[in-house]
């Protein structure tokens, strides 16, 4: 993967908007371009859902809430950009490399905080979402030791996730600080001391004038870790505690998780 191909390219640049509050909306040329299909081809996709027969993609996008025939007057909104590049990379009759390669490259910070690096958006604000002025600090500032991992780190995967399902994040919550506390828990009951593995380094939030403390391990606990972040953490832990921060994760999360909602209660 090149540099060139995760890019917006810059003839299309003017069809990506963000507005105030940090959140990004595309043109249905611009999405077209970047997942390298032809507009007429989305355009009609998006336009089925006001029919009887929608479109998979178009249900996909009805299904989390959106209303895709009203796209060409809206743009097509971050997270539903985000379902339209999953669908031609991976559930299209079609699939294109391209729109495989944008999915990956935004997924691997979130669709919303690509577009805004993208673009050049300041983050760093007042008005943005509490999650993306974490995450741009710490892609600033917050170092982590070579040979090492932050939990942090790990999380940015999950909200992807989480937007790809049709969620964003609310500010109240910080998922990383629940998953550092379950996962020191693990590793005392598989007899693993986490004071002897971890290292500290400086962790910076947003407005707060001293970093603090903030776990470090290993690379070589990054399989056991991901393993069990996957099998347990996921599955029982993050239910309970999204569910704690804002009702509206279920939906979200029974989408994500593969579960009826009443199985998250």
């Amino acid at each position: 993967m090149t540099n060139n191909i995760v890019r917006i390219p810059d003839e299309i640049r003017n069809e990506f908007r963000i507005g105030a509050d940090g959140k990004a909306f595309v043109s249905i040329r611009g999405a077209a371009r970047i997942a390298d299909i032809n507009d007429k081809t989305l355009g009609d996709s998006l336009k089925t859902a006001a029919g009887i027969n929608p479109s998979k993609l178009a249900q996909s996008l009805t299904d989390s809430g959106f209303e895709p025939a009203g796209f060409s007057e809206t743009g097509i909104p971050d997270i539903a950009l985000a379902i339209v590049l999953k669908y031609y990379a991976y559930k299209a009759k079609r699939t294109t490399e391209q729109a495989e390669q944008f999915y990956d490259a935004m997924s691997a910070v979130g669709i919303r905080t690509w577009i805004q690096q993208q673009l050049n958006w300041n983050p760093i604000s007042s008005q943005a979402p509490y999650w993306y002025q974490r995450l741009m600090l710490f892609l600033a500032q917050n170092k982590v030791p070579a040979g090492y991992f932050s939990i942090f780190q790990e999380t940015i995967t999950l909200v992807g996730d989480l937007e790809s399902a049709g969620y964003v994040l609310p500010d109240n919550a910080i998922p990383d600080i629940s998953i550092g506390k379950c996962w020191a828990n693990y590793l005392r009951a598989e007899r693993i001391n986490p004071n002897d593995v971890a290292i500290s380094y400086p962790h910076q939030y947003p407005g707060w004038a001293k970093s603090v403390d903030a776990n470090a391990y290993p690379e070589e606990l990054l399989p056991k870790f991901r393993k069990w972040f996957r099998e347990a953490y996921r599955p029982t832990k993050l239910p309970n505690y999204l569910a704690g921060k804002d009702a509206d994760a279920l939906p979200a999360l029974s989408k994500m998780l593969g579960v009826p909602i009443r199985a998250l209660k």
